[in-house]
């Protein structure tokens, strides 16, 4: 396990606190409790299942950029250009081409999803399903709550997403620690080294 994977699952595991907090703010048992915690007015409680979405997502990202620093590290197929430390600046959102670009900038691995499947979904079933997740947090943080605009943000959403999000974590660095990128990508930038093929 990677010490970015470690990272990701203390925030994954807020993103699951998150969701637990709205289950007891959101339970028949607790309601006299609840609402003895509060002046007046009840706040909302969807705040959370937001909140845990974008978390969840803040995770995610972090996880890919902090990968990309461990990998460096480790001088495996070394590359902090200047060109490639501003991609990694801007990276802030973690769609399958940005990180396929990112992993192809930094590294030289042609297609870093090519490992991405589990839960019986393919390689492309699980490039879709983030990209739709990433829309998802799109209208979440930039719509907030408007009228007409369907709630994405239901609890068996989020709840899906969070466990998604892990174990696409937990495969992708599966695949970096099996080095069985290592030597397509040491090809690849002797190639460009000697200024063939890009």
């Amino acid at each position: 396990m990677s010490k970015s994977l470690e990272k990701f699952s203390n925030g994954i595991e807020d993103a699951r606190n998150m969701l637990a907090i709205y289950d007891c703010h959101n339970s028949s048992e607790n309601e006299e409790i609840i609402k003895g915690l509060y002046k007046g007015k009840l706040p909302d409680i969807d705040v959370l299942k937001r909140s845990s979405f974008t978390l969840a997502f803040t995770a995610f990202e972090t996880y890919i950029e902090d990968l990309v620093r461990e990998i460096e590290q480790k001088q495996i197929t070394p590359n902090s250009t200047e060109k490639n430390e501003k991609m990694l600046e801007r990276f802030h959102n973690p769609n399958t081409e940005n990180i396929r670009n990112l992993y192809k900038s930094w590294f030289c691995i042609e297609d870093v999803t090519c490992c991405w499947s589990f839960d019986g979904m393919n390689r492309e079933q699980v490039c879709k399903k983030l990209d739709d997740y990433i829309r998802n947090r799109g209208e979440i943080v930039h719509r907030l709550k408007e009228d007409n605009v369907p709630d994405v943000a239901k609890k068996d959403n989020v709840v899906k997403c969070v466990n998604f999000l892990d174990k696409l974590a937990r495969c992708m660095d599966e695949y970096i620690a099996s080095d069985e990128w290592v030597e397509g990508a040491r090809k690849k930038r002797a190639e460009k080294a000697q200024g063939g093929n890009k």
